[in-house]
């Protein structure tokens, strides 16, 4: 017979107990779905072009972003064309310009104004030119130099898994 001052104690075990054996396979069910953006930096210049080779990490709703230093207000320079190359083969290009690039907060913790490149509609979607770990090559052209450094990204999500086992480490990082 157990005293009646332990049963409370013996049931605070028994409930750790079954927590200790089961909260890890329920946390990662239910974490399956989370998603954590992310960003690899893939230049910066000063001038009106730039060029990069990466390999894209496992993800999806890849984009290109520029950012401008904070405080840098108006994107109206930001015309130009982006061109990305597999190997031999030219696998996406798209001109952007002021009216279509828009503004985001992707690069708020960069300390970066952020303005996306690849912004997509029903075409021209980055995801079915990028595949993860194959090498690309990518072409940046302005048509006027840029008045302030500007920097190139590479912003994507992850499922938080992915994200905490790749720890995505820039190029020249």
């Amino acid at each position: 017979m157990v005293p009646r001052n332990y049963v409370p104690l013996l049931a605070s075990l028994a409930c750790i107990g079954v927590l200790t054996v089961y909260a890890p396979h329920w946390l990662k069910k239910v974490s399956k779905g989370i998603s954590v953006p992310a960003q690899i930096k893939l230049a910066d210049f000063t001038n009106g072009s730039a060029q990069a080779v990466f390999a894209p990490p496992k993800g999806s709703l890849f984009n290109f972003v520029i950012g401008l230093p904070k405080g840098t207000a108006a994107s109206t320079g930001l015309r130009g064309s982006i061109s990305l190359r597999q190997g031999e083969a030219e696998v996406y290009r798209r001109a952007f310009w002021p009216d279509e690039v828009k503004p985001c907060n992707w690069l708020d913790r960069r300390h970066q104004e952020g303005y996306i490149l690849t912004w997509h509609g029903a075409s021209n979607r980055l995801d079915t030119a990028l595949q993860s770990g194959k090498s690309y090559s990518l072409s940046i052209a302005f048509e006027k130099r840029p008045a302030v450094p500007v920097s190139l990204w590479l912003t994507f999500v992850q499922d938080w898994q992915t994200h905490d086992k790749q720890k995505v480490v820039e190029p020249g990082g």
